[in-house]
């Protein structure tokens, strides 16, 4: 009897998990172990076909931004992957997909044009694969598509960061700072003997942007021998806060010289 009744509660559980309670728009996924559905979500196609889908419940942010609508069903996680997912925790810490470890599905269909229906699962990791959160039986329920702007999520009060790996070894940034030329802003991590730099207008909204495509998205790796110019790669802007002046966002890229930068992460007040 005593089993039977744990098997009741559980089906209870998932159940209630996993749908949603009345016609109310929602984005809802069992954080780990708990169940956190926003309280505010929105859908919005760019000129570029490109979408964005984000849920809010306080300063928890669910977003998936997905380079082509056209494709329903959209995976998650590995190299180079344009499609992303991301968590931020109530303390700011931001989960992304941008990580050959990561992995997720989101399957969602168009209510006309009025609203987007779906679910969805994602493993997601902070640089350096320090901290994992596991979303699973999420559900994407009549989001409604607004006018295009930009989903960005609201950053404040944060601490400048940069992180990456050479060629597997850990970049560890002793000094970090910005310089603003026209309309590019350059940041730059910075150890005893090395920095990286990565360069984006400073105007720049949410997006994965192709290093080469736009001579204002560039990147370069220094040593003493000389500067490393990046060749092939990408920077990703999460977020870009112009009325606080806060950008955060994740880049890789290859150099000439055989320099492989990967799982940079920056944060930056400018």
């Amino acid at each position: 009897m005593r089993n039977l009744l744990f098997a009741l509660i559980s089906i209870v559980t998932f159940i209630s998990c996993s749908t949603i309670e009345d016609n109310t728009p929602a984005l809802q996924g069992v954080r780990d172990t708990v169940l956190l559905r926003t309280t505010d979500s929105r859908a919005i196609l760019d000129e570029n076909g490109d979408l964005f889908l984000k849920g809010e419940r306080g300063e928890e942010v669910i977003s998936f931004q997905i380079q082509n609508q056209a494709q329903t069903q959209i995976t998650f996680g590995g190299q180079n992957n344009p499609n992303i997912a991301t968590y931020i925790d109530k303390d700011g810490k931001v989960f992304t997909t941008e990580s050959s470890k990561a992995s997720g599905l989101l399957d969602f269909s168009f209510n006309g044009s009025s609203s987007i229906s779906g679910d969805f699962k994602f493993t997601a990791f902070t640089p350096f694969l320090a901290d994992t959160v596991v979303f699973s039986r999420g559900v994407v329920y009549r989001v409604p598509i607004l006018t295009p702007t930009v989903i960005e999520p609201e950053i404040e009060d944060v601490d400048d960061n940069f992180e990456a790996l050479i060629n597997t070894t850990v970049f560890n940034s002793i000094v970090i700072n910005h310089i603003i030329s026209g309309n590019v802003i350059t940041v730059l991590g910075r150890t005893s003997s090395t920095n990286i730099a990565i360069s984006f207008p400073i105007n720049s909204t949410a997006g994965t942007y192709t290093i080469g495509s736009n001579p204002d998205f560039s990147a370069a790796y220094t040593t003493p021998s000389g500067i490393s110019n990046a060749i092939s790669g990408e920077i990703t802007i999460i977020a870009n806060d112009q009325e606080n002046n806060i950008a955060l966002g994740t880049f890789n890229f290859m150099t000439a010289q055989g320099f492989s930068i990967t799982d940079g992460a920056f944060t930056i007040n400018y």
